[in-house]
């Protein structure tokens, strides 16, 4: 997923978002697919679209939970402890910017408690 890091650095999330669509078309929503769509959701936030990006933080959660669920732990699942990291860190900037501080501590408080 090195491309989709490089295209986010270089502020091309459009690009970046076809990276992923290739490899999911190719390889379906393994591991590198769901630590790429973790990418797509810190691009968003860093290009300042709170919207996208919760929507692809969002859609990482779920997959994570799925997995979990499934019997994927994050312990043994480098894919999914990053991609799970990084979408209750994006959601913890996003909420910071659109609600304070005090909202996203808050969430990360439940995160941590969790």
């Amino acid at each position: 997923m090195t491309g989709i890091r490089n295209k986010v650095s270089a502020g091309d999330l459009l690009s970046a978002e076809s990276i992923l669509e290739v490899h999911r078309e190719k390889n379906g929503e393994d591991g590198p697919w769901l630590t790429g769509l973790s990418w797509l959701a810190r691009g968003a936030l860093l290009m300042g679209d709170t919207g996208k990006a919760g929507r692809y933080a969002a859609q990482v959660r779920a997959s994570c939970t799925d997995r979990i669920a499934h019997g994927a732990r994050i312990e043994k699942d480098h894919d999914l402890e990053i991609a799970y990291g990084a979408a209750i860190e994006v959601e913890a900037q996003r909420l910071e910017r659109t609600k304070g501080a005090g909202r996203a501590a808050e969430y990360v408080r439940g995160e941590l408690g969790s």
